[in-house]
C-alpha cells in the first residue's frame, strides 16, 4: 500500500504580516508505480515566491507525468532528464516572470525533485532542504541535503 502525505502551510511570521505560503510540495503516482514527489521553497525575499514555487511544481510534474520512468536506467538518463527538468522550470519562471512584468528574482524558489520506485530512489536538489525517508524499521535517514556554504543562511535558486 503507498500512502503520500503532503502539506504545504503558512508560518505564523507569514500569518501576521499577512503573506502568503511561499512554500508548494507535490506527491502523485506514476506508471510502473514510480512516485513523484517534489518541494519548491520560494525565496522570503522574492515578491512572488509563492507564484515561483507552484510554477516550479507544475512544471515538473507537466514533464515527469506522461514519462513511462524505469529506474534502471543509467546514471547519465537521470542526469539530463534532470538537466531538463531545470531548463523547463527556468523556461517557466522566466515566462511568468515576463507575464507579471516583473525581473526573474521575484520569483525565486529552492528545487527538491524525487523519484521514487520499488527498487530504489533517484533525486536532484537546487537550493537547501533534505530529501528524507522513512526505513521499514521506523528510522528516518537522509538521503539528500544541502551543501554547505561558508555563509550561513545562503542558499542557491533556480532562478540563480
Amino acid at each position: 500500500m503507498i500512502r503520500l502525505v503532503g502539506a504545504s502551510i503558512r508560518g505564523l511570521s507569514h500569518e501576521r504580516l499577512d503573506i502568503p505560503c511561499q512554500d508548494s510540495h507535490l506527491c502523485c503516482l506514476l506508471k510502473n508505480g514510480c512516485v513523484l514527489l517534489a518541494v519548491a521553497d520560494g525565496a522570503g525575499s522574492a515578491l512572488y515566491a509563492h507564484v515561483g514555487s507552484m510554477c516550479a511544481l507544475e512544471t515538473v510534474k507537466a514533464l515527469l507525468s506522461p514519462k513511462n520512468l524505469r529506474f534502471e536506467e543509467p546514471e547519465a538518463f537521470w542526469q539530463g532528464l534532470f538537466d531538463e527538468v531545470h531548463q523547463r522550470v527556468l523556461s517557466a519562471l522566466e515566462a511568468e516572470a515576463e507575464r507579471l512584468a516583473v525581473e526573474l528574482r521575484e520569483l525565486a524558489t529552492t528545487l527538491l525533485v524525487a523519484l521514487s520506485f520499488p527498487q530504489g530512489l533517484v533525486s536532484a536538489q537546487i537550493g537547501d532542504g533534505a530529501l528524507v525517508f522513512r526505513e521499514p524499521q521506523g528510522d528516518l535517514m537522509a538521503f539528500s541535503s544541502p551543501r554547505t556554504s561558508e555563509y550561513h543562511n545562503e542558499t542557491v535558486f533556480v532562478t540563480s
